[in-house]
């Protein structure tokens, strides 16, 4: 679980880094990647317990 995590964190970073990367997020699996990573945001900014995870229609919003 905790590895997971350093990988979401590092896709973060390479997704703030710039436009570069920001097209491999078209792929499904890189989208994932960054709803786990702002689920992970939400969960220390609001202090939700560490099972939250964004529901599906969140997906849509963004």
């Amino acid at each position: 679980k905790a590895w997971s995590s350093i990988v979401f964190k590092r896709t973060c970073k390479l997704r703030d880094k710039g436009g570069r990367q920001r097209r491999l997020y078209i792929d499904g699996f890189f989208q994932k990647k960054v709803l786990a990573c702002l689920s992970g945001l939400f969960r220390q900014i609001l202090h939700l317990p560490h099972s939250f995870d964004f529901p599906p229609i969140f997906v849509y919003i963004l």
